[in-house]
């Protein structure tokens, strides 16, 4: 396992993302937690009291704070929710930057969780419902499935008016992806970034 890590440690490092620029820019951890099984993902569901994305499926993490990193920015907002000390998670690298549907710039930080700061780990009830994790195995056999959803002239609020004079006649598709597990629904941005690991993952270790 230790040398599987390492291989995909040096395929990240191939991959670039721009410095931080935005005052609204976010990062998360993308958690791989080592288990008798072998790498598994660590995912949070939302909790039901949000105001935002109540019952999301998600990983850790949230805004880079001032002179933050998105490397720090991840590990604190991992720590914050789940209690899990930031120097119990060994660093890999980050993937390319992905786009919220917000228009927010999200940092995806892999790092590895151990087993032991996994069973310690006290999820924020006030953020966190629950926590689980899936086998990378299962995802790479399992590839998500597709939707693809419209957004109607409807959604505009917020636009320049300029601009919704002349979107008001367009229809934007948009595709997402999505895994069904144990009852929940990996989804949105959080599937987006599953696959681009696991496509970094397969590169590396295998061929999808």
């Amino acid at each position: 396992m230790k040398n599987e890590l390492e291989r995909l440690r040096g395929a990240l490092a191939r991959q670039t993302a721009p410095a931080t620029d935005r005052p609204r820019d976010a990062a998360v951890l993308v958690p791989l937690v080592e288990t008798a099984e072998g790498c598994a993902l660590l995912y949070e569901v939302r909790s039901a009291t949000l105001h935002r994305q109540p019952g999301e499926v998600c990983f850790p993490g949230g805004g880079i704070e001032g002179t933050e990193t998105p490397q720090e920015a991840a590990l604190r907002e991992t720590w914050e929710e789940l209690s899990i000390p930031p120097e119990a998670v060994t660093l890999l690298g980050t993937m390319p930057l992905a786009e919220h549907s917000s228009r927010r710039r999200v940092y995806p930080v892999v790092g590895v969780v151990p087993q032991a700061a996994l069973e310690e780990a006290r999820p924020s009830p006030t953020e966190v419902g629950r926590i689980f994790t899936v086998p990378v195995d299962w995802l790479l056999a399992n590839p998500p499935s597709r939707t693809s959803f419209t957004l109607a002239p409807e959604h505009l609020e917020g636009q320049p008016p300029a601009a919704q004079r002349f979107l008001k006649d367009y229809r934007l598709r948009q595709e997402a992806l999505y895994w069904p597990w144990d009852g929940e629904t990996i989804w949105g941005l959080t599937a987006r970034i599953t696959w681009q690991l696991l496509t970094c993952w397969a590169e590396v270790f295998h061929s999808l």
